[in-house]
């Protein structure tokens, strides 16, 4: 048997669609998804990088490094893979699958950065987001973090964030939810299929937040029951035939690294090269390396 293997593509579609909220009309679906991403997307930074509060101060070294991880990890979560003549395929509202010029990368910057981000430093009080619906799972600003363009965890983020998935149909949003999160991740097929789960949560996110995804796993087993067999009995989705499956990525890291500036380029290869040389990391630079092979 495989020592690791991806998700059945079926059961990655089969959950993806029971997370399609029950009302559709309105803008509090694509409000709770973006809200839902962000966190995601910051606890993986914050995995990454070590610090429970991130500085995103826009013009400095670590703020610009801290910006990219997390528009890197945004990405990852909501791209898929483009359409045969290169549109991007992205999710703006779990449950669909749409098409835009808008890109993710402009998408947080755009929706997040700039709007609540940069509000929360300028102002005088602890800045909470979300504001609706009012189950705040981040802190932003200089009253809230002690930096002013600090992100960190709102102390009720463990009651706040089920709040964000309270509108979807499924009856095990939290197993869903993770099972489309990790579509791109190998798990081991080996192990039951909820611990390959947790193994893959705990790799992506912080053990904190990892902890509290396994207990809602756990909490939700009963009910789980089109995941009784994973890898072969999962419903196929009504997804069009025409779409590539839903679940095939693009955002690998290169991918997303196309995307950037030279200069952007630059503060990244010089930020992940401060990083190895603070960790006592041997490495060699692309210019050492030709200079070897003289």
């Amino acid at each position: 048997m495989k020592t690791t293997a991806y998700i059945n593509t079926q059961l990655i579609e089969c959950s993806f669609k029971r997370l399609s909220p029950r009302k559709s009309t309105g803008k509090t679906a694509l409000e709770r998804t973006s809200a839902l991403m962000y966190f995601l997307a910051f606890d993986a930074t914050v995995k990454k990088n070590g610090h429970s509060i991130l500085d995103m101060e826009p013009k400095s070294f670590q703020g610009k490094n801290n910006r990219n991880d997390m528009e890197l990890e945004f990405v990852r979560l909501v791209q898929l893979k483009t359409t045969e003549n290169g549109t991007t395929r992205q999710v703006s509202v779990l449950g669909k699958i749409e098409t835009s010029d808008k890109s993710p990368e402009k998408r947080i910057s755009s929706n997040f950065f700039t709007v609540p981000l940069k509000k929360a430093s300028r102002s005088s009080e602890a800045f909470l987001y979300p504001g609706r619906p009012p189950a705040p799972v981040l802190k932003m600003g200089n009253t809230a973090t002690g930096l002013v363009w600090g992100i960190g965890y709102n102390e009720g983020w463990q009651d706040n964030l089920p709040q964000l998935l309270s509108e979807a149909k499924s009856n095990t949003p939290f197993t869903d939810l993770a099972i489309f999160v990790l579509r791109d991740s190998t798990l081991q097929p080996d192990s039951d299929f909820r611990a390959a789960l947790v193994e893959g949560l705990k790799n992506r996110f912080t053990p904190e937040f990892s902890s509290f995804w396994a207990k809602r796993l756990d909490a939700e087993k009963i009910f789980a029951k089109h995941i009784d067999n994973p890898y072969q009995n999962c419903p196929p989705s009504a997804f069009a035939d025409a779409d590539p499956p839903p679940t095939q990525s693009q955002s690998s890291v290169s991918d997303i690294l196309l995307t950037f500036s030279p200069e952007e380029l630059i503060d990244r290869i010089t930020y992940l090269e401060k990083l190895l040389d603070s960790n006592g990391i041997e490495y060699q630079t692309a210019l050492s390396k030709g200079a070897a092979a003289l």
